[in-house]
């Protein structure tokens, strides 16, 4: 067990290590410090998991609150600038189901081409090399 005064002293050390070290954050330096200091005291799977509550703690849940405060604040000022544009929301209705039809009908259109079409020899090259005659012959069935 370590003594408080004797912790903050590694702590302390720790950090300023993390930061002299001027990798962003000290990530990497100041783990493998107290994992230095405490492997005497703590088995290292401990720390380790110390130090990822201590990252989680201090850095990634203020980040995670501060994303979620900055999308309500900008869903609150986008909403307010596409009021004109929610007018057009009713086109989709019909617009998009016939334009995902066309679309659809071309993507079919073009696999059934390609499929159809031989391919070209100098692309096959190195298929030609590597699977046999029939596989390559008959793989237009497989796709």
């Amino acid at each position: 067990v370590v003594s408080y005064p004797t912790f903050l002293a590694m702590f302390a050390f720790s950090q300023i290590a993390g930061l002299a070290s001027s990798v962003p954050g000290g990530v990497g330096v100041f783990e493998a410090s107290m994992i230095f200091f405490l492997r005497w005291s703590l088995p290292v799977g401990w720390v380790m998991g110390l130090m990822i509550t201590y990252r989680a703690i201090y850095y990634i849940i203020p980040l995670l609150i501060a994303l979620v405060l900055l999308a309500v604040s900008e869903s609150k000022w986008l909403g307010a600038r596409l009021k004109p544009i929610a007018s057009l929301s009713s086109w989709g209705v019909y617009l998009i189901p016939n334009a995902m039809t066309g679309l659809l009908f071309l993507a079919g259109a073009v696999l059934l081409f390609s499929g159809v079409t031989p391919g070209l020899k100098d692309r096959l090259f190195w298929l030609y090399q590597v699977l046999p005659l029939g596989v390559v012959e008959t793989s237009h069935l497989l796709a």
